[in-house]
Protein backbone atom coordinates (compact mmCIF):
# COMPACT_ATOMS: atom_id res chain seq x y z
CA UNK A 1 0.00 0.00 0.00
CA UNK A 2 3.07 2.40 1.18
CA UNK A 3 4.36 2.37 -2.94
CA UNK A 4 1.52 3.08 -4.26
CA UNK A 5 0.92 6.12 -2.23
CA UNK A 6 4.35 7.05 -2.46
CA UNK A 7 3.84 6.72 -6.51
CA UNK A 8 1.90 10.27 -6.57
CA UNK A 9 4.30 11.91 -3.96
CA UNK A 10 6.63 14.50 -5.55
CA UNK A 11 10.05 13.39 -5.73
CA UNK A 12 10.94 15.22 -3.03
CA UNK A 13 9.07 14.29 -0.94
CA UNK A 14 10.07 10.33 -1.08
CA UNK A 15 12.77 9.11 1.10
CA UNK A 16 16.01 8.88 0.43
CA UNK A 17 19.04 6.83 1.73
CA UNK A 18 20.29 9.96 3.88
CA UNK A 19 16.73 10.81 5.49
CA UNK A 20 16.49 8.90 8.97
CA UNK A 21 14.76 5.84 9.34
CA UNK A 22 12.80 7.32 11.57
CA UNK A 23 11.08 10.00 9.23
CA UNK A 24 11.00 6.93 6.29
CA UNK A 25 8.86 4.65 8.75
CA UNK A 26 5.40 5.33 10.47
CA UNK A 27 3.17 3.74 12.03
CA UNK A 28 0.23 4.60 9.38
CA UNK A 29 1.14 4.44 5.75
CA UNK A 30 -1.35 6.93 5.25
CA UNK A 31 1.06 9.71 7.13
CA UNK A 32 4.48 8.44 5.58
CA UNK A 33 4.05 11.42 3.25
CA UNK A 34 3.74 14.15 5.41
CA UNK A 35 6.42 12.49 7.89
CA UNK A 36 9.20 12.56 4.78
CA UNK A 37 9.04 16.36 3.68
CA UNK A 38 5.69 16.32 1.69
CA UNK A 39 4.53 19.36 2.96
CA UNK A 40 4.41 21.86 -0.40
CA UNK A 41 1.54 19.02 -1.99
CA UNK A 42 -1.70 21.33 -1.78
CA UNK A 43 -4.66 19.45 -0.52
CA UNK A 44 -7.24 21.39 -1.94
CA UNK A 45 -5.66 20.59 -5.20
CA UNK A 46 -4.82 16.95 -4.39
CA UNK A 47 -8.23 15.77 -2.87
CA UNK A 48 -11.95 16.19 -4.00
CA UNK A 49 -14.45 17.94 -1.87
CA UNK A 50 -15.80 16.05 1.02
CA UNK A 51 -19.21 14.38 -0.13
CA UNK A 52 -22.62 14.25 1.48
CA UNK A 53 -23.54 10.69 2.54
CA UNK A 54 -26.38 10.82 -0.04
CA UNK A 55 -23.92 10.97 -3.01
CA UNK A 56 -22.04 8.41 -1.76
CA UNK A 57 -25.52 6.25 -1.39
CA UNK A 58 -26.28 6.90 -4.95
CA UNK A 59 -23.00 5.50 -6.15
CA UNK A 60 -22.48 2.74 -3.90
CA UNK A 61 -26.49 1.65 -5.58
CA UNK A 62 -25.49 1.96 -9.19
CA UNK A 63 -22.49 -1.47 -8.46
CA UNK A 64 -23.40 -2.82 -12.15
CA UNK A 65 -23.04 -1.78 -15.53
CA UNK A 66 -25.85 -0.38 -17.41
CA UNK A 67 -26.01 -3.70 -19.54
CA UNK A 68 -26.18 -5.94 -16.64
CA UNK A 69 -28.51 -4.17 -14.94
CA UNK A 70 -30.74 -4.58 -17.98
CA UNK A 71 -29.58 -8.86 -17.61
CA UNK A 72 -30.35 -8.81 -14.06
CA UNK A 73 -34.06 -7.13 -14.96
CA UNK A 74 -33.90 -9.88 -17.55
CA UNK A 75 -33.71 -12.98 -15.08
CA UNK A 76 -36.19 -11.22 -12.78
CA UNK A 77 -38.49 -11.00 -14.99
CA UNK A 78 -38.31 -14.15 -16.18
CA UNK A 79 -38.40 -15.53 -12.62
CA UNK A 80 -41.40 -13.58 -12.22
CA UNK A 81 -43.32 -14.56 -15.74
CA UNK A 82 -42.10 -18.10 -14.93
CA UNK A 83 -43.59 -18.02 -11.19
CA UNK A 84 -46.86 -16.26 -11.66
CA UNK A 85 -47.58 -19.17 -14.64
CA UNK A 86 -46.74 -21.72 -11.97
CA UNK A 87 -49.15 -20.83 -9.69
CA UNK A 88 -51.69 -21.23 -11.99
CA UNK A 89 -51.29 -24.66 -12.85
CA UNK A 90 -53.38 -27.19 -10.33
CA UNK A 91 -49.86 -29.70 -9.72
CA UNK A 92 -48.11 -26.29 -8.41
CA UNK A 93 -45.81 -27.78 -4.74
CA UNK A 94 -46.09 -25.72 -2.06
CA UNK A 95 -42.90 -24.41 -2.11
CA UNK A 96 -43.18 -22.35 -5.28
CA UNK A 97 -46.17 -20.63 -3.84
CA UNK A 98 -44.47 -18.75 -1.67
CA UNK A 99 -40.90 -17.42 -2.95
CA UNK A 100 -41.13 -13.80 -4.13
CA UNK A 101 -37.95 -12.21 -5.54
CA UNK A 102 -38.88 -8.71 -4.88
CA UNK A 103 -38.32 -9.73 -1.12
CA UNK A 104 -35.20 -11.07 -0.78
CA UNK A 105 -35.21 -10.67 2.63
CA UNK A 106 -37.69 -12.70 3.23
CA UNK A 107 -36.48 -15.53 1.38
CA UNK A 108 -34.51 -18.53 2.51
CA UNK A 109 -32.02 -20.13 1.48
CA UNK A 110 -33.42 -23.98 1.19
CA UNK A 111 -36.59 -22.33 -0.15
CA UNK A 112 -35.10 -20.25 -2.24
CA UNK A 113 -32.79 -23.63 -3.59
CA UNK A 114 -35.67 -25.44 -4.01
CA UNK A 115 -37.77 -23.36 -5.63
CA UNK A 116 -34.58 -22.50 -8.58
CA UNK A 117 -34.28 -25.96 -8.91
CA UNK A 118 -37.92 -26.20 -10.39
CA UNK A 119 -37.63 -23.02 -12.04
CA UNK A 120 -33.67 -24.15 -13.93
CA UNK A 121 -35.51 -27.33 -15.12
CA UNK A 122 -38.77 -25.50 -16.51
CA UNK A 123 -37.94 -22.53 -18.18
CA UNK A 124 -37.86 -22.10 -21.81
CA UNK A 125 -36.72 -19.91 -24.49
CA UNK A 126 -39.93 -17.94 -26.16
CA UNK A 127 -40.10 -20.59 -28.82
CA UNK A 128 -40.31 -22.56 -26.54
CA UNK A 129 -36.41 -24.58 -27.17
CA UNK A 130 -34.15 -25.26 -24.08
CA UNK A 131 -31.94 -22.42 -22.98
CA UNK A 132 -28.34 -23.87 -23.32
CA UNK A 133 -26.20 -24.51 -20.12
CA UNK A 134 -24.28 -21.46 -20.24
CA UNK A 135 -27.66 -19.06 -20.58
CA UNK A 136 -28.98 -21.17 -17.59
CA UNK A 137 -25.43 -20.13 -15.39
CA UNK A 138 -26.35 -16.84 -16.89
CA UNK A 139 -29.42 -16.71 -15.30
CA UNK A 140 -28.69 -18.14 -11.79
CA UNK A 141 -26.02 -15.54 -11.92
CA UNK A 142 -27.86 -12.34 -12.42
CA UNK A 143 -30.71 -13.56 -10.05
CA UNK A 144 -27.63 -13.64 -7.51
CA UNK A 145 -26.32 -10.08 -8.64
CA UNK A 146 -30.17 -9.27 -7.36
CA UNK A 147 -29.60 -10.41 -4.17
CA UNK A 148 -26.38 -8.55 -3.58
CA UNK A 149 -28.04 -5.14 -4.53
CA UNK A 150 -30.72 -6.20 -1.89
CA UNK A 151 -28.21 -6.55 0.68
CA UNK A 152 -28.16 -10.27 0.54
CA UNK A 153 -25.24 -12.12 -0.38
CA UNK A 154 -25.97 -15.25 -0.73
CA UNK A 155 -23.76 -17.74 -3.41
CA UNK A 156 -25.96 -19.36 -5.34
CA UNK A 157 -23.41 -21.74 -7.51
CA UNK A 158 -20.96 -23.06 -4.36
CA UNK A 159 -23.02 -22.67 -1.34
CA UNK A 160 -23.63 -26.06 0.22
CA UNK A 161 -27.15 -25.08 1.10
CA UNK A 162 -27.89 -24.62 -2.48
CA UNK A 163 -26.72 -28.09 -3.69
CA UNK A 164 -30.45 -29.02 -4.80
CA UNK A 165 -29.50 -26.82 -7.12
CA UNK A 166 -26.40 -27.91 -8.52
CA UNK A 167 -27.96 -31.10 -9.54
CA UNK A 168 -30.78 -30.22 -11.08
Amino acid sequence: MLPDLLEDTPDSAQPTSTDSPNEALHEDPFQAVACTGGGDVNPANRFKSPMLEEVIAQLSNKTFAQNTEHKVQWAVNLFDSWHQNRLKMPTCPHEIMFCNLKEPLCVNKNHLGKVLSFFIVEIRRRDGGKYEGHTLYDVIIFLQFHFEKAGVFWRLIDDPEFQSLWTT
